[in-house]
């Protein structure tokens, strides 16, 4: 994921410093990224309802 190829460029020595670099990642996205894969997503999820949770493409 987006979030996961910035936060992990380099290791972490415990879980707050994870986080922190989690929480520096998140805010350095653009948002027009985080609105486009939520877009995507809605018509992600409707797919699958439409196919009763069947294959998708």
């Amino acid at each position: 994921s987006i979030l996961e190829r910035k936060a992990y460029t380099k290791s972490h020595k415990n879980l707050g410093a994870l986080k922190a670099s989690l929480e520096v990642a998140w805010a350095k996205i653009d948002p027009n990224v985080i609105r486009t894969a939520c877009q995507s997503f809605k018509k992600r999820l409707i797919g699958v309802v439409v196919a009763k949770g069947g294959y998708i493409e």
